[in-house]
């Protein structure tokens, strides 16, 4: 009878273990499940906004000129925005995002009200370019930058000619700010595509 008493009881104790494994494990499997929707599901406020094209697009000069201002014009209207921010997926509201972004109240979001930080950055190094190239970018591309007529420039390259026409600002930064295809180098086209379309058009051969 003893026997029988004990062997029950590590049934018993077996069987517990066994639900109490289980349950685990089912916990586990919900919680995976609910980090693979949110990881799915768009933000619901601004600086998840930010964050979730960050970490789609690697930084905020990327996030900003691929998933908001995709026609380089510099600023986007409520429209663009609106039509931008839904593409990404965000689940908030879209009213209270623009009036947060929209700091100036001019009905334009510029990249500076949406990385502020990175735009004094990219401001200083176009101001710095464009005085050494005589107000031409093209000018400061090829005398400046890709004076072995490679097309691109690595990252040493671009330091090295960033600290010989003064610019005082993170050279490296700024380098990983403009790879936007993440190759390593960048070009004339990554930095000002209008820049590029009018080289290779030949404007500056035309003066």
């Amino acid at each position: 009878e003893f026997r029988r008493v004990l062997f029950r009881s590590q049934q018993t104790g077996m069987s517990r273990r066994a639900d109490i494994a289980g349950k685990a494990k089912r916990d586990q499997l919900v919680q995976e499940e609910k980090d693979r929707i949110g990881a799915m599901t768009g933000s619901t406020n601004l600086e998840g906004f930010k964050q979730q094209l960050i970490r789609k697009y690697g930084n905020p000069l990327r996030a900003w000129r691929k998933g908001l201002d995709s026609d380089g014009s510099g600023k986007i209207s409520l429209v663009e925005f609106c039509n931008a921010v839904r593409a990404e997926g965000f689940n908030g509201s879209l009213k209270a995002l623009w009036k947060e972004l929209d700091t100036d109240g001019e009905g334009f979001i510029e990249m500076k009200e949406f990385a502020p930080e990175v735009a004094v950055l990219v401001d200083s190094f176009m101001a710095c370019l464009k005085k050494a190239g005589q107000g031409s970018m093209i000018k400061a591309w090829l005398k400046h930058l890709d004076t072995d007529k490679s097309g691109s420039v690595s990252k040493e390259e671009f330091i090295e000619a960033m600290k010989n026409i003064g610019f005082e600002g993170d050279a490296a930064r700024v380098f990983r700010l403009y790879d936007i295809d993440g190759g390593g180098a960048i070009n004339l086209e990554e930095i000002d595509p209008k820049a590029y379309d009018a080289m290779m058009r030949g404007d500056h051969e035309l003066g």
